[in-house]
């Protein structure tokens, strides 16, 4: 997401946010027709932050009824 400016006086611009990346990878894998798992991995990126990345794993489990 790329963000643009806002006027918020006559001649003065403002940022309208962090521009951001993301990158997002989540393999998933049947074991039976009602069991289902998955693990995700995402890696943010945004601009003019001290921590200028971000990591972010995570696990699911699906049981279908």
């Amino acid at each position: 997401q790329l963000y643009g400016t806002i006027p918020v006086a006559p001649g003065v611009t403002s940022h309208w946010g962090r521009d951001v990346w993301r990158v997002d990878v989540a393999p998933g894998y049947r074991l039976t027709p009602h069991v289902q798992v998955k693990l995700q991995y995402s890696l943010e990126h945004q601009s003019a932050t001290a921590a200028d990345f971000s990591h972010l794993l995570a696990t699911q489990l699906t049981v279908r009824f």
